[in-house]
């Protein structure tokens, strides 16, 4: 009898919690650049980290409360866009004023730093606390 195949070429897949402690160690690594650089070290970085976790994101019903009023926050800055007396934020037309609008960037955050917050919330308790260790060493190197 021949062997079995393996998936993906013999390659094997890593386990959700460790792909999340990969992503933790991510995290921990580019903190120092975080700091360096400030907001705009930050919110890539944490851009990233969200998108690699949002296959892995499952908000339970109390994260959906959160989620919820982060959602009416969006919606807020949508209704806020259309009374707005600032004249280069009334024609979304062009892809340069269309992501100068607060609400895109709010959705963006909404969609990532939700995935990794709910994502990272399902770590295993040995494995979250050797996250945390990680990223506060790397607070410390910055």
């Amino acid at each position: 009898m021949p062997p079995k195949p393996r998936p993906l070429g013999g390659l094997t897949l890593p386990s959700t919690q460790g792909c999340l402690l990969a992503i933790f160690a991510f995290l921990a690594a580019l903190t120092p650049v975080c700091l360096f650089l400030g907001v705009r070290g930050f919110a890539p970085t944490v851009g990233v980290a969200g998108a690699a976790c949002l296959a892995f994101a499952r908000p339970s019903r109390r994260d959906w409360v959160g989620i919820g009023l982060l959602l009416l926050l969006v919606v807020w800055a949508v209704i806020g866009l259309a009374w707005t007396p600032a004249p280069n934020l009334h024609g979304l037309g062009s892809p340069k004023t269309f992501t100068r609008a607060t609400f895109v960037h709010l959705a963006l955050q909404l969609l990532l730093c939700g995935a990794l917050v709910t994502a990272l919330a399902r770590m295993e308790r040995d494995k979250a606390e050797r996250g945390l260790t990680w990223l506060a060493f790397g607070l410390l190197a910055g």
